[in-house]
């Protein structure tokens, strides 16, 4: 049975990492959307800088600055779906968390119960040499 629990505890762990590692690319994506925005909220004050008193320049730019908060938007959107997304990864991580530390008390009962049967054996011997020795040293 220990080895058994230990294979479990070993599935578990790597489960763990496996769960940390898909958070961490979430967030990374998360990140990069984030990246993306600031970039374009850049992108659209330079455009809107830039014009000087040509119309053309400036019915440019706020084209440009209509496609660019739409992208805001979209990025906006995503942000969201990614962080729905961190929190369900979350849950799933706290439950295999959860069930690690399961396994590792069941181990570690395991283990108590099979010291304390060695224990009473060792007891169990010591008690039988004690009687003997009583038994031969009467005689």
């Amino acid at each position: 049975m220990s080895k058994t629990l230990n294979t479990l505890l070993k599935i578990s762990q790597k489960k763990l990492d496996d769960q940390t590692q898909v958070i961490a690319d979430l967030n990374g994506k998360k990140q990069d959307f984030l990246t993306e925005k600031n970039r374009l909220e850049q992108a659209i004050i330079r455009e809107i800088d830039s014009v000087k008193d040509d119309p053309l320049a400036f019915s440019l730019a706020h084209n440009y600055a209509a496609r660019a908060k739409a992208g805001i938007m979209y990025i906006d959107d995503q942000v969201i779906k990614v962080d729905e997304l961190i929190n369900q990864e979350k849950q799933i991580l706290n439950s295999i968390f959860l069930e690690k530390k399961r396994h590792e008390i069941l181990l570690e009962n395991f283990n108590k119960k099979k010291k304390a049967e060695y224990e009473r054996k060792v007891q169990a011997q010591l008690d039988d040499f004690n009687s003997i020795a009583f038994i031969n040293k009467d005689k």
